[in-house]
């Protein structure tokens, strides 16, 4: 295999180490070994432009594992008598040291024979004198907290308790000699009270008397409890100093049992490492009998040979595979184009999905001039579709252009507002008497488009606070006026009722020729159904890319059902060039004479 010296330069190697790196990876790449779970058998094979070489490489790979297989054995049996020759040192060496550690410590701690009653639970270290003083001075721990805590109750019950009511006070001699006094001084004050009044001085003499016996029961009743409180600081000091003697001989008794504990892990350390040198001398032995014997587990079953033809690739595979994938990637493109991310972006989508005329495309305009400006300037590009628009509207019925239109669109923004002022504007322009009103009075949007006030609008006629004359107000434009949409009301949808916006009409188609009406989006909102069921005709606003045809035709569902209609779409922020459409529409929005 040839390796190009610049790319060996460039690698940073030598060229013998390029070359060598080069091998082994073509190796690895190429080279492929496999070993079914239910079978013995290893596969070797081999890819590559020349089958004699493929061959030779799988061979080479199956002999030169056997003799490194039996290589590794006579090398680990080798291996394995060394390494167990310098274990078995290290074991007897390691034994010896644990052997003697474990002696001198029992000599240097005084203890004999400890790892017995250590493996037994520790009953040697239960007869030493620390361990037996450190379990009597424990009982008499427990008598001293039980003696404690029955003194605390006794003294939680009566420091609770009134002094003369506690069953120690009552049964005392002397406080029921007291009593007895008490009880005869109070029968002979009601005696003399009976037969003189509470001044006189044998009443006031008595009654001090009897005063003093009181003060005698009640101190003699404090002695008596507080004699409860002294049994128990007395039971508490003792508690404390039997829990000061028994932490004294703890720490003794863990100091023994640390030691007894260390023995214990010595000896045991001496144990294991008898059994280790056991073990190893044994194996040791065994080795030493097998020295020389090697088998192999290893065979080569069956030799790999020349392909008499190429195995891959298998070009009908291939293309049949190519087909399919084609087939099914073209299929599933076509059908999330169609039916998950479809829009409406061209007249044409409008006509096909929609079924419904096009009264005209508006086209997307970059400008920084305002909708007002544009439609002020006749040869612009959106005043001409929108007198496409009134074209198409005057020859949407035999009647000519309707009395009233409404402007309703799938969703806010699709330049609904836009399109009713465009169209509204462009009919004035023929000598019509036009009035624009506003009807979407949750976001009303005409009187921005205009820059005009908005104090005074639909919303106050139909509270019964404004007239209808008075709510009008002309534009800047000769022959159209406006009604705007009024300050935002907090019921919109029960404003709009057939009645009240029936009444509207009627009342505007008196003194104008045509009514334009911008009514609110039809998807989630009642207020378009009412408005819309109201007029002669229904423009229907779809902004270009924007709506799937599904959730435009739901919308359009809804004001059929209302007996709405629909008499074309205005297709909104069209951009010709963008959808493929550059030359036709851009010549019929161009057109003029050349001189011009």
């Amino acid at each position: 295999m040839d390796v190009d010296p610049q790319l060996a330069a460039n690698s940073e190697l030598p060229l013998a180490e390029a070359r060598q790196d080069l091998v082994l990876k073509t190796l690895a790449e190429n080279l492929t070994v496999s070993l079914p779970r239910v079978s013995r058998l290893a596969a070797i094979s081999f890819d590559s432009p020349d089958a004699e070489l493929s061959a030779r490489i799988a061979n080479a790979f199956a002999e030169n594992f056997i003799r490194n297989n039996l290589q590794r054995k006579f090398e680990a049996s080798a291996y394995a008598r060394e390494f167990l020759s310098d274990q078995l040192k290290q074991a007897q060496e390691r034994l010896e040291e644990s052997e003697r550690a474990a002696v001198n410590f029992a000599r240097e701690t005084g203890i004999i024979d400890a790892s017995k009653g250590i493996s037994r639970g520790g009953e040697d270290s239960a007869q030493s004198l620390t361990t037996s003083t450190l379990v009597q001075l424990n009982q008499a721990h427990a008598e001293a907290l039980a003696k404690r805590s029955q003194a605390e109750r006794k003294w939680q019950a009566v420091s609770a308790a009134p002094v003369l009511s506690l069953p120690e006070v009552i049964t005392n001699p002397a406080v029921q000699q007291l009593s007895v006094m008490r009880a005869d001084l109070q029968a002979r004050v009601q005696e003399e009270q009976e037969r003189r009044t509470a001044e006189h001085p044998a009443v006031r003499q008595l009654q001090q008397r009897l005063q003093e016996i009181e003060n005698q029961q009640i101190a003699v009743a404090r002695r008596i409890r507080d004699s409860v409180k002294t049994e128990r600081d007395i039971a508490a000091s003792q508690e404390s100093a039997i829990k000061r003697q028994v932490d004294q001989f703890k720490g003794s008794t863990l100091t023994e049992q640390t030691q007894a504990v260390q023995l214990s892990i010595l000896r045991r350390e001496a144990n294991t490492s008898r059994q280790q040198y056991e073990a190893l001398l044994q194996r040791y032995n065994q080795l030493n009998a097998e020295a020389g014997v090697q088998s192999n587990n290893v065979s080569v079953v069956d030799k790999a040979a020349v392909p008499p033809e190429p195995t891959w690739p298998k070009l009908p595979l291939n293309l049949a595979l190519a087909l399919f994938m084609g087939i099914g990637l073209s299929a599933a493109t076509i059908l999330a184009r169609e039916q998950l991310f479809a829009r409406l972006i061209s007249p044409d989508d409008v006509k096909d999905r929609l079924g419904l005329p096009v009264l005209g495309a508006i086209p997307l305009w970059r400008s920084d001039k305002s909708l007002v400006e544009l439609l002020a300037d006749p040869k612009s590009e959106v005043s001409e579709a929108y007198n496409s628009v009134r074209s198409s509207l005057s020859l949407s019925s035999g009647s000519g252009l309707p009395r009233s239109i409404a402007f309703v669109s799938t969703q806010a923004s699709e330049g609904k507002s836009s399109a009713c002022l465009a169209t509204a504007l462009s009919v004035s322009k023929l000598k019509k008497n036009c009035v624009m009103v506003d009807l979407d009075l949750r976001r009303p949007n005409l009187h921005r488009l205009l820059s005009m006030s908005n104090n005074v609008g639909a919303s106050n006629i139909f509270a019964g606070e404004t007239a209808v004359a008075a709510a009008i107000q002309p534009t800047k434009f000769p022959g159209l006026s406006i009604i705007t949409g009024g300050p935002t009301p907090p019921n919109p949808a029960e404003l709009l009722t057939d009645d009240n916006i029936t009444g509207l009409l009627q009342e505007l188609a008196k003194t104008y020729d045509v009514i334009f009406v911008d009514s609110a989006p039809i998807l989630a909102l009642a207020d378009a159904i009412t408005v819309n069921n109201n007029c002669e005709a229904t423009v229907y606003i779809v902004e270009a890319g924007r709506n799937s045809p599904n959730a435009v035709l739901r919308a359009i569902s809804r004001l059929q059902e209302s007996r709405s209609k629909i008499v074309g779409v205005i297709l909104s922020r069209f951009d010709a060039g963008r959808m493929g459409y550059g030359y036709e529409y851009a010549y019929g929005y161009t057109y003029e004479s050349r001189d011009a």
